[in-house]
């Protein structure tokens, strides 16, 4: 029998995959990338933290066409 995760644990992964989007990582040639989703393919908790990332693209992609700059 599989162990059972707590609820909250995927909430955890969507806020993880949110504050991901406005984290950015300098790499070793000095080039800033995004991070990209830790977790195990299709997984539950992948497609949760991949939830997050796109809901925080999708909030700044709101306030950049709201503020007139694309």
């Amino acid at each position: 029998m599989k162990k059972q995760q707590p609820s909250n644990s995927l909430q955890e992964h969507y806020d993880r995959g949110y504050e991901a989007f406005s984290r950015a990582v300098k790499g070793k040639k000095g080039f800033w990338f995004a991070l990209s989703n830790p977790l195990k393919v299709d997984t539950t908790p992948a497609r949760e933290w991949q939830r997050g990332y796109d809901a925080a693209y999708f909030d700044n992609l709101k306030g950049v066409t709201r503020n007139g700059l694309a």
